[in-house]
């Protein structure tokens, strides 16, 4: 394996990729929230039941979002202190984040809509460079700390 994926800079590069994208998400997130709570209260024509699932939706993906901006600050702990535990977190959320991508991404092509999609697809696709890059780096710890001497 090349040296550069494994390298604790390409992991620092990843987790700051993430904490600022979860920022960008967050504010989207709860600017979106904040609108659906006005617009329930002025729109003329309400139904209940999607704008409580609307709601619920948001308010998850806020949830997501500091997971995963917390996460990425674990990694850059991590890195710091050699501790491989402290990726194994973001490792678990961006698998299952994986997985979620490409649901939508396939949902998306059934519907046919090639914008979200790409959008799927892009974020599908961040997500399994980040985790093949951390995921490097949290076996190269564990080789680091059952052999010191041994050269990575």
């Amino acid at each position: 394996m090349s040296e550069g994926i494994r390298s604790p800079t390409s992991a620092k590069v990843v987790a700051w990729l993430y904490i600022i994208l979860s920022i960008f998400y967050l504010v989207y997130n709860i600017i979106q929230l904040n609108q659906l709570e006005n617009s329930s209260k002025t729109s003329d024509v309400q139904n209940p039941q999607f704008d409580e699932e609307l709601r619920i939706m948001v308010i998850l993906n806020i949830v997501g979002c500091a997971l995963q901006f917390v996460f990425s600050l674990l990694i850059l702990i991590g890195l710091k202190k050699n501790s491989r535990y402290c990726l194994l977190p973001w490792l678990i959320l961006h698998s299952l984040s994986v997985v979620y991508a490409c649901k939508f991404a396939a949902w998306s092509v059934v519907l046919l809509n090639i914008p979200l999609f790409v959008e799927y697809a892009f974020l599908a696709g961040l997500s399994v460079t980040g985790l093949f890059i951390v995921n490097s780096n949290f076996k190269r710890m564990g080789s680091i700390s059952r052999n010191p001497e041994a050269k990575v």
